[in-house]
């Protein structure tokens, strides 16, 4: 649990808007290494820090997102085509 909060600090802090472009990037970066080893966030299971991840990088710029990592990108589309995830767009999407 304790690494889950760990990476929900960072997303906070380096995954935002309002992030410097430079922490930003390292962060991507970061992300981008441990996705190397890992198909998931902390793993190899899918955990609340991927759902936490995903939020964080959807509303992100494609080219800037592209551009720290083609993985990233994979990722988002992966787990967007996962069905929890999916089922949850459609229910958000439903309801609004």
């Amino acid at each position: 649990m304790a690494d889950i909060e760990a990476f929900r600090t960072l997303l906070d802090r380096d995954i935002t808007p309002a992030a410097r472009p430079s922490a930003r990037q390292a962060a991507l970066a970061l992300l981008d290494r441990s996705l190397a080893r890992h198909p998931y966030a902390l793993g190899t299971e899918l955990t609340a820090a991927d759902v936490d991840l995903w939020v964080a990088l959807v509303p992100l710029d494609r080219d800037e997102l592209s551009c720290a990592s083609p993985r990233l990108g994979d990722y988002v589309r992966r787990l967007g085509d996962h069905p929890a995830f999916r089922n949850a767009i459609k229910t958000m999407y439903e309801a609004a």
